[in-house]
């Protein structure tokens, strides 16, 4: 059927078809040869092919909708991973600044980019394609130490908290700064696509 797309093959067999007709029609009985039947027969033959030809080519619009469709998700796909790869790389990049910020005891920007560390984990979490990779266990335990680590600056900050560990939060940023590193190598080089 796949033959049939292509305009000179059907126009060669449709030409074949009325050649085997017009010489099938010379061995009727001679009281049935007038033009009246053979247009009939040639109408007859011409409509059925016509036929065969919309069904090719209506499954072969239907072929290329279902490839485009799939082209199209696999595009998505790509696009989702590359956005969360660039992601990842902003979040790895604002670690050592909140660390810089905890070292010269600016609380204040700290927690704002601790927040933001925290907001653009959060988004990758909902991303369904990469849904294996943040339900992972190290996620989901960075996710939650970026929460008491916040939550524990924010307390010191409004003096209802002593004795704030920032060399702890330093070193737990550090561990999700590998995690992060590991799961971008992951999107990026790993055989997830």
């Amino acid at each position: 059927m796949k033959r049939f797309r292509d305009p000179v093959f059907a126009l060669i067999v449709y030409g074949i078809g009325l050649i085997i007709i017009s010489f099938g029609y010379y061995f009727i009985p001679n009281d049935l040869k007038n033009i009246v039947n053979y247009i009939s027969i040639t109408g007859t033959f011409s409509s059925v092919y016509g036929i065969l030809v919309a069904y090719a080519q209506i499954m072969s619009v239907r072929e290329t909708a279902e490839n485009t469709k799939l082209k199209i998700e696999k595009s998505n796909k790509r696009v989702m991973k590359i956005l969360s790869v660039s992601d990842l790389s902003k979040a790895i990049k604002i670690i050592p600044e909140i660390q810089n910020y905890l070292s010269a005891d600016k609380d204040e920007s700290a927690l704002m980019r601790l927040k933001d560390l925290k907001g653009i984990l959060l988004n990758l979490k909902f991303i369904k394609d990469i849904e294996e990779l943040t339900s992972d266990e190290k996620f989901v335990d960075a996710l939650n130490e970026l929460s008491i680590h916040s939550a524990n600056l924010s307390k010191a900050m409004m003096g209802t908290k002593t004795g704030l560990n920032k060399s702890k939060i330093i070193s737990d940023l550090d561990n999700i700064e590998n995690q992060l590193n590991e799961f971008e190598g992951y999107l990026k080089y790993g055989n997830y696509d």
